[in-house]
């Protein structure tokens, strides 16, 4: 792209074929190289060897994230140009490994990280033929019992839920959602005990909070109203702990977004969860300020008029009191905050 983001040098249709054609031939060779190696390993018990093993199956998995990336750039410029290459070359490739399963986890990986692209990028069309396939891959690499412990075959299965969650049908998720919830849930509770600094796997817990708000808190939510109260309560709550979201800047701005909409609307009580939105709206503002893109000027302006807000109908002493409790960069963050409303 050019610095206005505008993509340059787009390939032609024939030329993007051609190119994806190529690209996946060999990602079939090393596809297969790994399923051998993998099928070797089961039967080499010396730790040096196995050590041997590993060491190519890594070198693999770099040259095959390369290969896949290539082809998401090629459908991220293409969009919906792309489906009828999704459909002449991705599908039969990639299609089989998300209903009938792989032994090789990287391959499982690159299937859901190009199905993933297609639902986000390439249209309400794309996303309503794919989404049905996209679930199952989504749905096995959520269990733990078929992931191998894969946090990468994890993060992108999460990350799988909120794009089917915001442009697929809602029927996609209709049966499966009451099973998806709570995993998303256990996986997103980490959040609400510890600091961001503690926390292993921080993308991963906070894509799990932000399809936890997509799937069920949001006005465009499918699944608003299908949850029941107390499981909703119990999202809201775990959604709130993880805010401000930072590892993946277009989920944090769409869920600072909704985190706006949520308060605007009532379903976050301001003045009863006022230590808390003191410190979630500061610390965006402050990680904006800091030139970090988690949110757009219209949310930093929802922001502001919410801080407005609870300074013109909330308690002095209990904002006073609250806003101590602020890190000295969150009290900056609203300081900008008001500011703008000058």
């Amino acid at each position: 792209t050019d610095e206005s983001g505008m993509h340059m040098a787009l390939l032609t249709q024939h030329e993007a074929t051609q190119f994806t054609s190529r690209l996946l031939k060999v990602i079939g060779l090393s596809f297969k190289r790994r399923s051998d190696i993998i099928s070797s390993m089961s039967c080499i018990f010396d730790a040096d060897q196995r050590a041997e093993y590993e060491d190519s199956l890594s070198a693999e998995a770099e040259f095959l994230t390369n290969l896949i990336d290539s082809i998401g750039y090629n459908l991220k410029c293409q969009k919906e140009a792309f489906v009828p290459i999704f459909e002449e070359c991705i599908l039969p490739a990639f299609g089989p490994i998300l209903t009938h399963g792989t032994n090789d986890p990287r391959a499982r990986f690159g299937a859901l990280c190009l199905f993933c692209d297609c639902v986000e990028h390439c249209g309400p069309e794309a996303a309503e033929r794919y989404s049905v396939l996209l679930s199952k891959g989504v749905i096995q690499g959520l269990n733990d019992e078929i992931n191998g412990g894969e946090i990468e075959l994890k993060e992108v299965s999460v990350y799988g839920v909120s794009q089917i969650a915001r442009h697929a049908p809602k029927e996609t998720f209709s049966i499966e959602v009451g099973k998806i919830a709570p995993q998303l849930l256990s996986i997103a509770k980490e959040g609400e005990s510890k600091t961001k600094d503690e926390i292993e796997n921080l993308r991963l817990v906070e894509n799990s909070a932000s399809a936890l708000a997509t799937l069920s808190l949001f006005q465009n939510s499918p699944f608003s109203r299908n949850i029941d109260g107390a499981q909703k309560a119990a999202i809201l709550h775990t959604f709130m702990l993880n805010l401000p979201l930072s590892e993946d800047e277009d989920e944090a701005k769409f869920c600072h977004e909704g985190f706006c909409e949520l308060v605007e609307h009532g379903e976050i009580d301001m003045f009863a969860n006022l230590d808390l939105l003191l410190k979630i709206a500061g610390q965006i503002a402050a990680a904006v300020a800091e030139k970090e893109d988690v949110a757009t000027k219209e949310t930093c302006s929802r922001l502001a008029a919410i801080i407005t807000t609870l300074q013109e109908q909330g308690n002095d002493m209990a904002l006073q009191q609250a806003y101590a409790k602020l890190s000295p960069g969150a009290q900056g963050g609203l300081s900008m905050l008001l500011g703008m409303q000058k």
